[in-house]
């Protein structure tokens, strides 16, 4: 393969890998999206309206040991490929993080 031939191959793998990234994130924030439909656009605790902060929770607990048998596959995916199943909110990463370590939301007394 000559140095030309080379670096055009590279060059169409570079642009391929951005192509391909631009299309999975984009594919991401449509289920996303279908899952702030569903489950609400807001944290069910405290109101929480900024998507960069918000995030699924799973209302019974045992969000690690589902995220091991879906092998990390993204949440919202695998909630949209499920018909969205119930037992899922949305939460804001304050409002998940407490409820895991304290049991419960200090917004929900």
């Amino acid at each position: 393969m000559s140095k030309r031939t080379k670096a055009k191959q590279k060059e169409y793998n570079f642009k391929r890998r951005i192509y391909i990234s631009d299309s999975l994130k984009a594919l991401r924030a449509r289920y996303k999206a279908a899952v702030y439909t569903v489950y609400g656009p807001a944290c069910a605790c405290c109101g929480e309206t900024e998507e960069a902060f918000l995030s699924v929770d799973h209302i019974e607990g045992g969000g690690n040991k589902h995220r091991r048998e879906i092998r990390n596959h993204n949440i919202a995916a695998w909630l949209v490929k499920n018909g969205f199943p119930k037992g899922y909110q949305i939460l804001c990463m304050n409002c998940n993080f407490a409820k895991g370590k304290l049991g419960k939301c200090p917004h929900a007394a």
